[in-house]
């Protein structure tokens, strides 16, 4: 087994802690955030992707923001 260096296994550990203080956004939110994208869209179809895609990174943002 190859040794991980002492930078490496602390930078996942970091990573880590972070993950569990600063939890994704679950997928009712992105749902929830995404239809108010769609809606302030004019409710046109066709870029549902594109909407959970913004709702997704929205969320993060706030999320880490408030971290």
């Amino acid at each position: 087994m190859a040794k991980v260096p002492k930078s490496d296994a602390n930078r996942r550990a970091r990573a880590t802690r972070k993950q569990a203080v600063e939890p994704s956004p679950t997928e009712d939110e992105i749902r929830l955030r995404a239809y108010a994208i769609y809606e302030r869209r004019g409710a046109s179809h066709g870029q549902d992707v594109d909407d959970w895609l913004a709702a997704e990174r929205e969320l993060l943002a706030v999320g880490g923001a408030e971290g």
